[in-house]
């Protein structure tokens, strides 16, 4: 089962099919699922489904959070705390500086990004269930 790619947003397009009316707000949820160029597929295969796809979560740039935000509110997704945020804070941009160290070494800014559960389950939320989880699984 493959997992999902991370990649800045702005890189997105230099490795997935992104259609043109999702570029603007991208996939900050994995919600996308877009082609892996097929020119780039050798250089990411753990994020690569059998098909050519993959389920896109895009990061976007400390310009963007401003748009992050507003699509957080009028989703009902985001924390509620609109015009409290400082820039530079929080999950995606510390992903987002990760990313860009990970780029600076290998010229790829793109992460295997996934949450910890078995097709079916729940995600693991404590050491025990990920050892029910780890043990669960068939070599």
């Amino acid at each position: 089962r493959p997992l999902a790619p991370l990649v800045l947003a702005e890189k997105a397009g230099d490795w997935f099919h992104i259609p043109p009316a999702v570029r603007r707000v991208g996939s900050p949820f994995m919600s996308l699922t877009a082609s892996v160029r097929e020119e780039q597929r050798e250089k990411i295969p753990a994020v690569t489904h059998i098909d050519g796809s993959a389920r896109l979560q895009t990061v976007l740039s400390e310009d963007e959070e401003d748009w992050e935000e507003e699509l957080e509110s009028k989703s009902g997704m985001g924390d509620g705390r609109k015009g409290k945020r400082e820039k530079g804070v929080g999950a995606f941009s510390a992903y987002r500086k990760v990313l860009l160290a990970f780029e600076r070494l290998t010229k790829v800014p793109v992460l295997l990004n996934t949450s910890l559960n078995v097709g079916g389950e729940p995600i693991v939320e404590t050491p025990e269930d990920a050892l029910t989880s780890f043990l669960g699984q068939q070599a």
